[in-house]
């Protein structure tokens, strides 16, 4: 599986605008999530993180905490 949405390869870190979820491409699974996700409802962010995601008001979804909480802790 390729490491980052074939759309977005320059990116890592997306968006869902629908939910306002955050996901790292770089975790298959999350991947996969944003993979279906219409192109037209994926944002990304300048700088590339997380922290730039959530000044513009996304959160981390459930699956970004949980495989960051497992790398950290």
């Amino acid at each position: 599986m390729a490491s980052h949405h074939p759309k977005f390869e320059e990116h890592r870190y997306l968006g869902d605008k629908r939910s306002f979820l955050l996901y790292d491409t770089e975790d298959a699974a999350q991947l996969s999530i944003m993979i279906e996700v219409p192109l037209e409802k994926i944002a990304s962010f300048g700088p590339d993180t997380p922290e730039e995601a959530m000044n513009r008001g996304f959160r981390l979804s459930p699956e970004f905490a949980r495989s960051h909480a497992e790398v950290s802790g």
